[in-house]
């Protein structure tokens, strides 16, 4: 078979099948897991997989455990901290496809990533970090 045969036909795959270009969790995860790696925190990350636990209220933080999607994430798994009060209720459920982004903090088991919501200043929820959100089901969670 021909190269340009070959070329033509992995892209007719790819295309029906949906990998039209390299998924995005390659970056993003793999900056998470280097964080980990290296015990960074209080760093600005996006990340993406599958819900894989959720956790009950703690206050107004209740969260899930995020399982990173990908092998650059080498099947690191993250806590994710929401705060209902800013987005309203995020209806999840384990096996859910989410991207999250927010600020990541490390220890021994994974890390855990908070604020994920828009950062404000000028109210209760004031926060000094970038806009994080909870993407789920076609809907951005701020």
């Amino acid at each position: 078979m021909s190269r340009t045969l070959r070329s033509a036909t992995l892209s007719a795959v790819c295309l029906i099948a949906g990998c039209t270009q390299p998924p995005a969790d390659a970056a993003t995860n793999g900056a998470v897991y280097r964080a980990w790696q290296t015990q960074a925190s209080a760093l600005e990350v996006t990340a993406n997989g599958t819900v894989a636990y959720m956790l009950g209220p703690s206050e107004a933080h209740p969260g899930f455990i995020l399982q990173l999607s990908g092998p650059a994430a080498h099947g690191l798994s993250l806590e994710i901290e929401e705060n209902f009060y800013r987005t309203g209720p995020i209806p999840l459920q384990p096996g859910d496809q989410v991207e999250v982004r927010g600020e990541y903090f490390y220890n021994e088991v994974g890390g855990y990533i908070r604020y994920t919501y828009l950062g404000t200043s000028n109210s209760k929820y004031a926060s000094p970090h970038e806009g994080g959100y909870v993407r789920a089901h076609g809907k951005s969670y701020m």
